[in-house]
Formats: structure tokens, sequence, C-alpha cells
């Protein structure tokens, strides 16, 4: 399994739209900080400004998306010193039949969608920690074409409302989260270190892959090496280098990941996920997991579930 899909897979990804806007200059709403780990947004029409605290500006024209990888509030506006309405007082007075929500004065004409991601913060983190807070897409750019192509149909599902559009909209717009993370993932600049700089080095990626796929395996320093095609010696310090932290290092704290997993999506006890991990014991593993998480397997799972299930509760209508 590769790093984007093992680790999209736990994170429980689950997505809701805000609402289609359709306004006329001036306005600019306002979206008030939420429980959401991340928001996105679609132009489809016009041009608008993107607006968040402690930030400059940001212009958007139509085929732009961008996502938020943080809850606090934004604003858009046709202009970056419009007063702003809330979202929530906006959506009170929405009366259209089709669900879009209407307003501004009598100026040039915009359309946008607005929605959520809710993921679990912890199965997330790897993947989290690689991105910017915000990603900002022109879709209208040649490799963009299958973020382009989800769009268009996202945006003819929020405009036509057809039989069944809440299931297409919410499947899309898990569709778009991936195929965002896989765009950033393939066009970031080249950094010089981190796990983004070892998956784009050919040796370390094999070796990175090898311990996703199979992280039961006794792996040792001198395996992993000869996965990488290098010596023991030139894999460590490259590894080392390039990660700040030593190949077991790492196996640990993918252990640690998948195990995450394990613990929310299954009953299975410790023991049992500690063998699959490749551990003698569940205290041995027990200690790795308190170690790099803070809590142990058992605290985490009670944790995590509660706040799932609270979150549940918070979203339900």
């Amino acid at each position: 399994m590769d790093f984007l899909t093992s680790i999209i897979s736990a994170m429980h990804l689950r997505s809701a739209l805000y609402a289609r806007f359709e306004v006329r200059a001036p306005w600019a709403v306002e979206f008030a900080p939420g429980r959401e780990r991340a928001r996105f947004g679609l132009v489809t029409e016009g041009k608008c400004w993107l607006k968040r605290p402690s930030h400059p500006p940001l212009q958007l024209h139509a085929g732009d998306l961008f996502l938020i990888l943080d809850p606090g509030a934004f604003a858009l506006g046709d202009a970056s010193d419009t007063p702003t309405r809330t979202c929530a007082s906006l959506m009170k007075e929405a009366g259209a039949d089709d669900g879009a929500i209407r307003f501004g004065g009598l100026g040039a004409g915009s359309c946008f969608i607005t929605g959520w991601f809710g993921f679990n913060a912890s199965s997330g983190q790897p993947l989290v920690e690689l991105l910017p807070d915000l990603l900002h897409f022109r879709l209208d750019e040649d490799r963009h074409a299958a973020l382009r192509a989800t769009f268009d149909l996202l945006a003819r599902e929020t405009t036509q409302r057809d039989a069944g559009s809440d299931v297409v909209i919410r499947g899309l717009a898990d569709v778009l989260f991936v195929q965002a993370m896989r765009a950033y993932l393939a066009s970031a600049p080249e950094p010089r270190q981190g796990l983004l700089a070892a998956l784009a080095d050919l040796r370390l990626s094999r070796a990175i892959h090898a311990m996703h796929s199979a992280p039961e395996k006794p792996w040792k320093v001198e395996s992993l090496a000869s996965a990488a095609g290098m010596s023991r010696s030139a894999f460590a310090a490259a590894f080392r280098s390039t990660l700040e932290q030593t190949p077991l290092d790492y196996l640990a704290r993918w252990r640690v990941h998948v195990a995450k997993r394990m613990l929310l999506e299954t009953e299975q006890p410790l023991a049992m996920i500690s063998h699959d991990l490749g551990y003698a014991s569940d205290n041995a593993f027990a200690k790795v997991f308190h170690r790099i998480v803070g809590v142990t397997p058992a605290v985490f799972r009670r944790r995590e579930r509660n706040a799932d299930h609270r979150r549940a509760l918070a979203t339900a209508p």
C-alpha cells in the first residue's frame, strides 16, 4: 500500500457541503472557526478574495480550488475590505428551493461552493505534517486535469440537484481531497530534508515502502539497506540525514501509526495487534506506543473513540 493510500485510509475522512453561494458585489461572508479539520472552496464563476487572520488576502478566480488545513475563521468577499456577514445568518435566511444562498448588491456576480472535511487528526498527522495550512490550485493548468474533471462534476451536481445528488457530492468531495493531496505532493518544491525528500529519493523510498508494506517483518538496518540497494553505513547515514531519525525509529513510528488504525477500527486485543506488528509481547509494544504517543494503547483507544462519538453527536441532524 502506498503512503498516501495508507494514511488517508486511516483518517476516517468524511465530508459535507456548507452551501452553494450565488452572490453580487458588494458581498462578503465569514465562516466561523469549527471542529472540522479542513475546509475547502471552489470558485465556479467570477472572482473573490480569500481572507484569513494574520495572512495576506488571496484573490481567487473561476476554476480555483482552495483547501485550508486549519479550523480557524476565514472569509470570502468581492473585495478585501467589504464588511462580512456570517455564514450561519445567511443560511438561516436562505429560502431558495435549490439550496443556493443568494445575497449581495447589484454589482458583478460570482458563484462558489464551500464545504468541510473531517478526519481523525491522530491518524492523519503523518500527512498533515507535510502540508502547508493553505493549498491553492488553479485548475486551468494542464497538470490539474484530474482535479478539474472532479471540479466540473461537483459544480454540476450542486447546480442541478438531481436525485441522489447528496450522495454523489459527498463522494466527489472525498475524491477531491485525495486528488488535492496527490497534486500537492507531486508538485511541491523538492525539499532537502523530511519525508517528501526521502520519498523522492529512489533508494530511500524503496526502504520506506518496504516498511510500509510489511511493518511486521523483523527489519534490521542491514535488511533495509539491502532493500534500498545501499551499504549499511551509507544507508543509515543518508536516512538519518534526510529524515533526522534512524531507520528503526521511523519503523517504530510507522508501526504505531498502523496500530492506531487497528485500535480504532477493530476490536483486536493489544496482544494480537502487537504480534501482527512484529513485537514479541504486548508489553514491549505498549512501551514503544507510550513513548511515541504519550499514552498507553488502551487510553488512546478509549479517548479517540469517545472523541469520535462526541463529533458524531455534534454533527447529527
